[in-house]
């Protein structure tokens, strides 16, 4: 649900982990452009110079049995120093955990998860003059899964969140997006699990994408 916070920027980097009791807090640091042999003043390249592209995330977690809660913030530095308006030039933040349910009844969930996340873009061109709009967007997601559905050994899962960032515009249809799985123990190394989603798109002329698939797990 914080997609912007956990962006999944790949690249050289270092990170440190703090654990006391129930709290757990890290840091990192990812230079995209760590392996690229440009130069400072030209093309991406190196760590920490002016054009390669930097991420910082710091994250803080309380962590339990049954349940775990983290909150993230993350700077992006897209490698753009001259200071004009981008989208990857940005600040966000996210909360997100889960909850193991203790319930024995089999029409409530066994486990709840949810995420929220908010970005904001250091520079931002609303309103959109070139129909390329850079402004500040949230998103959310929320799952809930039931153990032992409707056989022993087999799980059902639902979720819903936000098929993009959502924006605060008007007309904007804010999309979501949804899936629902159920994950069949074959065996005990063998599982397969079909799925289907539908992702809603914004704008009237845009038909929403449905599909399916179906995951085979071994186990060895």
């Amino acid at each position: 649900g914080a997609n912007h916070a956990y962006n999944l920027a790949v690249g050289a980097g270092a990170g440190v982990t703090w654990e006391k009791d129930n709290f757990v807090a890290s840091g990192l640091f990812v230079s995209q452009d760590a392996a690229d042999p440009g130069s400072q003043e030209n093309t991406p390249g190196g760590i920490l110079t002016d054009q390669g592209r930097d991420d910082i995330t710091g994250q803080l977690a309380y962590v339990t049995d049954t349940f775990t809660i983290a909150a993230a913030y993350t700077h992006s530095d897209n490698g753009n120093s001259e200071d004009v308006v981008d989208a990857l030039d940005r600040t966000a933040w996210g909360i997100s955990g889960f909850y193991l349910t203790d319930y024995e009844s089999p029409y409530l969930p066994s486990s709840i998860s949810a995420g929220f996340g908010w970005s904001n873009p250091d520079r931002e061109n609303v309103p959109d003059t070139e129909n390329n709009a850079v402004e500040a967007q949230n998103t959310w997601s929320m799952g809930v899964t039931w153990e032992d559905a409707f056989v022993s050994g087999n799980t059902l899962g639902f979720a819903v969140g936000t098929a993009e960032g959502h924006r605060d515009d008007d007309g904007y249809d804010e999309p979501l997006a949804y899936e629902v799985y159920y994950q069949i123990a074959v065996s005990d190394n063998v599982t397969v699990t079909p799925a289907v989603f539908n992702i809603q798109r914004d704008g009237a002329d845009n038909d929403d994408l449905l599909g399916a698939l179906v995951k085979t797990t071994f186990k060895f």
